[in-house]
């Protein structure tokens, strides 16, 4: 954020950054960038906080998200506390991120997310990035932008 804000400074005063719940519910925006927030809870909740930005997008404008990929080795320890049908679960750990829940998305479920209101301009792809060591397993992480259509 410091970075955009240095490189936009007449247009500073149009950026916001924090929670989506804690802005402004009649502001609507052009672009949305929301990387790696996402992912934080239940299929339910994370989903709601996708809703959610979906509503402050202007018509015409985009969304930009990366979230957690099913693809994902999991790691560290964790538990598995839902799965659906579509291939995404959630997790919660038992050490890192303690009590967390933490939602990993299938495309299918990216896609659905999308499909009423909003045209990909970037269709879901996978950033993948191996873990050190790599015995450990890789992170993959969906990335995709979409733009409102109505």
């Amino acid at each position: 954020m410091q970075q955009l804000r240095t490189r936009l400074a007449a247009r500073r005063g149009l950026l916001a950054c924090g929670e989506v719940r804690s802005l402004d519910s009649s502001v609507l925006f052009d672009v949305i960038v929301a990387i790696q927030v996402f992912q934080h809870g239940s299929r339910a909740e994370t989903h709601r906080h996708v809703q959610e930005a979906q509503r402050r997008v202007a018509p015409g404008g985009l969304i930009c998200i990366r979230v957690n990929s099913t693809a994902t080795d999991v790691f560290p320890a964790h538990d598995v506390v839902e799965r659906d049908d579509d291939g995404s679960f959630t997790v919660q750990y038992r050490v890192a991120k303690k009590g967390l829940d933490v939602h990993f998305f299938s495309e299918p479920e990216l896609r659905d997310l999308f499909a009423e209101a909003f045209t990909p301009i970037l269709d879901p792809r996978g950033q993948v990035t191996t873990r050190t060591p790599a015995s450990l397993g890789q992170w993959t992480q969906w990335e995709g932008i979409w733009r409102r259509t109505r």
